[in-house]
């Protein structure tokens, strides 16, 4: 692999209090994550119907192979991940946070 982490290199951030994270497991869960992950992309020019077609349903993030994950501070959601698995390798991809919570740790 190009990229290796052990658990030696890991070290927790602070936690940020009223920051809660949690998958993806109903429709509605799945559509705010599309929406989401559309406001976050969208400050690089990509238009939002673009990235919310990569997510037309639960099953796009909720299934064997891949699980979105959201989180909430304070209740509102404010970035989302999704983490693939195949072949005992796994990936995360389409991080996105919300243009209003940049650089908040």
């Amino acid at each position: 692999p190009a990229i290796t982490l052990t658990r030696a290199d890991v070290r927790a951030p602070p936690p940020i209090p009223g920051l809660v994270v949690r998958p993806v497991e109903s429709a509605a869960a799945a559509a705010e994550y599309a929406d989401l992950a559309a406001r976050a992309f969208h400050v690089y020019g990509i238009p939002l119907d673009t990235v919310r077609a990569f997510f037309p349903g639960l099953s796009s993030l909720h299934d064997m192979a891949v699980q979105g994950f959201v989180a909430r501070l304070k209740g509102e959601a404010v970035a989302c991940a999704a983490l693939y698995a195949s072949h005992e390798v796994a990936g995360v991809g389409w991080v996105g946070t919300h243009p209003e919570h940049f650089r908040r740790g």
